[in-house]
């Protein structure tokens, strides 16, 4: 069970004599500090009590604000009981009603929350489409109370986007992403649970067309092998550091773009994946790095694996991040059209994941080889159960690669 209480540090006194007041949550034998942008005088605070004295020109002010965002923490702790949050999330989610200071909570609270904790988890593209569709959607209808919102208001909303001539498939995700914010916004208690209150009613969301199967096999590879070395510029780095990515069993491009050089030894890159971060026991990934991949390596004079992202901070900048792969991926198109590919074959910086596993798949590569080449915990198998032979998967992802 979580708690929560008001934390001050007496010696962490500003200038101006001032000290800044924190809620302590503790969950998962985890602490974790949120500051309140309240601060008090050193002089006038009992650290016991965690209450001003009267020696406060506005101690009742001032104690009654501590109580309330006290009070406010503690009810969503309350709310968020029969529910399992990790502390990040449980921060995420305090922080949001902070924010709104027990007031009824917006879809556009709701959605930076789940942004917040898509980007804990290493997911920032997750992040944008909710920041994306969401913003949108409020852009037609204003932020709007969560619980406020009906099935008229989105149906409104559907036709809107007809109006507007958008795409079946388009409309289909966007309420996909809508439904998805109500769904998390019902489980921390922000929507009431009665069915009949529900607004994605059946039909509400149309059901899109499926595209045809997309093309991955080896000849997309040996092709885009033969084009990378005649490309120059950006272009050229986007096309090898796809192959980078097929090279290195399908590695994520957030992975591969923040791959330090010095997590080499002996042969072999050894990184926990970025989506993982946040677990306790996250398996490691451990790739040898093949000639075809060292030839390219060597192209290139920098610390990291491949010097996409080399000028900033990955972690700390997701908007220039956005922004950069938003840029690789248009690259990319170029260098799909140059390959002669359809629209609905088109490459993006995450294709060589599902390149490497469906070929994996297709050579009969069992399913928890491939999880475990590609970084998946295996369901049921604790990590230091087995002592598992990494020369199965080198000689796996040899038999992909060999082209």
């Amino acid at each position: 069970m979580a708690s929560v209480k008001l934390f001050v540090r007496e010696t962490n006194i500003n200038n101006d004599g001032r000290i800044p007041v924190y809620l302590q949550l503790i969950h998962q034998r985890k602490v974790k500090y949120i500051p309140l942008n309240v601060y008090v005088m050193s002089g006038a605070f009992d650290f016991t009590l965690m209450r001003c004295t009267t020696k406060h020109d506005h101690y009742l002010t001032y104690n009654a604000k501590l109580s309330q965002k006290k009070a406010i923490a503690e009810a969503a702790l309350i709310d968020l009981s029969d529910r399992t949050f990790t502390p990040e999330s449980l921060v995420s989610h305090i922080k949001m009603r902070l924010r709104n200071e027990g007031k009824p909570i917006t879809i556009g609270s709701v959605s930076k929350e789940i942004q917040e904790k898509n980007i804990q988890q290493g997911s920032p593209g997750n992040a944008a489409v909710y920041k994306n569709v969401i913003s949108t959607f409020i852009k037609w209808n204003g932020e709007s109370i969560i619980s406020s919102i009906d099935y008229d208001c989105l149906l409104r909303y559907k036709m809107h986007l007809i109006t507007l001539k958008r795409k079946p498939n388009t409309i289909s995700n966007y309420f996909r992403t809508i439904r998805s914010v109500f769904n998390y916004a019902k489980d921390i208690k922000a929507f009431p649970s009665d069915p009949e209150l529900w607004p994605f009613k059946r039909g509400l969301i149309p059901s899109g067309t499926r595209g045809k199967k997309k093309l991955r096999d080896k000849n997309t590879i040996i092709e885009l092998e033969k084009l990378a070395p005649t490309l120059t510029g950006f272009m050229q780095l986007v096309a090898y550091t796809t192959l980078l990515q097929f090279y290195f069993q399908g590695c994520d491009f957030n992975d591969i773009v923040i791959g330090m050089r010095s997590d080499i030894k002996n042969g072999y890159w050894t990184f926990y994946r970025y989506k993982n971060r946040l677990n306790s026991d996250p398996p490691p990934v451990k790739v040898k790095i093949i000639p075809k991949a060292k030839k390219i390596m060597d192209l290139y004079k920098s610390k990291f694996i491949i010097p996409v992202c080399d000028d900033f901070d990955v972690r700390t900048n997701l908007k220039l991040y956005e922004t950069r792969r938003r840029n690789f991926n248009r690259s990319l198109k170029l260098v799909c059209k140059k390959l002669s590919l359809s629209k609905e074959d088109y490459l993006s910086c995450k294709s060589m994941r599902y390149y490497w596993a469906t070929i994996a798949a297709n050579m009969g590569v069992s399913e928890e080889d491939r999880m475990r080449a590609q970084g998946h915990k295996i369901p049921g198998i604790p990590e230091g159960y087995v002592d598992y032979d990494q020369t199965i998967i080198d000689n796996i992802n040899i038999k992909v690669t060999t082209l």
